[in-house]
């Protein structure tokens, strides 16, 4: 159906659906090898409290069959975790949505099922409530493992991130805001500061017993911090992180976070590297191509 032209909420029109917690999730399932599409019967969205302390949207949803013929929906929320529903028939109907242990805050996420066993493969930014107040929202790309259909996840570990921390723990279910894009002032935890603050929009495919693991690569974050914070120089700092010239580059009347691209990044790991515990994980980039 065509949405009108202009979307009322109480009588008033607004036009960002996510600044109103109006995001819900459904899907379109085939029966017959993507002849024809359905629309499932239902929605799903975030609550708190079931319901008692509000509705919060959905958003982004990753699908995977989990080992029990069910179908397992994850998405984001802006409530510090990913949302978790199940489908029993197909995908016609979704089950309430509840909460995950995934620590995140509103980015997309990749699921998949690992070839030749039971288990699923979640790629998300895990960030806490601190960091993404800070600007740090997406700076740490993780992945982990379900053995049990996603009720719970084993063998946290990072793909990127300026920081050696591989699990967060979940806080109590709350609105979270966002900040901008800020480098980290503690580089002493975050040692591998400057460089992307957005690695993000994952995607995964499984070959030869491997993970092929591709990500975006974007933004440096305020180019006055590693300027006079970090006593850096921008573009230095841009080269060494692989970021390409842009068109704006050199226009004195562009900001420098303009003069510079971001990329996409392919990463290569064995199977085994995924059910490696935390202390023992390495940078994917060790295994890159």
């Amino acid at each position: 159906a065509e949405l009108p032209d202009q979307v009322l909420r109480s009588g008033k029109p607004f036009g960002v659906v996510w600044s109103y917690n109006m995001g819900f999730c459904f899907c379109y399932y085939s029966d017959d090898e993507g002849r024809t599409w359905h629309r499932s019967r239902n929605e799903v969205h975030a609550t708190i409290n079931r319901g008692l302390e509000g509705g919060y949207m959905m958003d982004e949803p990753m699908v995977a069959e989990t080992a029990d013929g069910r179908l397992l929906m994850l998405a984001n929320t802006s409530l510090g975790r990913l949302f978790r529903s199940y489908s029993e028939d197909g995908g016609e109907t979704w089950l309430e949505a509840e909460p995950t242990d995934l620590v995140q805050r509103r980015s997309p996420l990749n699921l998949k099922r690992i070839p030749g066993t039971p288990d699923l493969l979640v790629i998300w930014n895990q960030v806490s409530n601190w960091e993404q107040l800070c600007g740090l929202f997406r700076h740490r790309l993780s992945c982990a493992v379900s053995s049990d259909h996603g009720q719970t996840w084993k063998h946290h570990k990072n793909l990127e991130s300026f920081d050696d921390v591989c699990k967060l723990e979940p806080e109590p279910l709350s609105y979270w805001v966002t900040g901008g894009a800020i480098p980290p002032l503690n580089r002493d935890r975050y040692h591998r500061a400057p460089g992307a603050m957005k690695k993000d929009h994952p995607s995964c495919l499984f070959h030869d017993g491997k993970a092929i693991i591709a990500y975006g690569v974007n933004n440096l974050g305020a180019q006055q911090v590693i300027e006079k914070t970090y006593a850096m120089d921008y573009e230095e700092v841009a080269r060494k992180n692989g970021f390409q010239r842009s068109a704006q580059h050199g226009n004195p009347g562009v900001s420098k976070s303009k003069w510079y691209e971001g990329f996409n990044r392919v990463q290569i790991a064995p199977l085994e590297w995924l059910y490696q515990e935390a202390n023992q994980s390495l940078q994917v980039s060790d295994f890159s191509m």
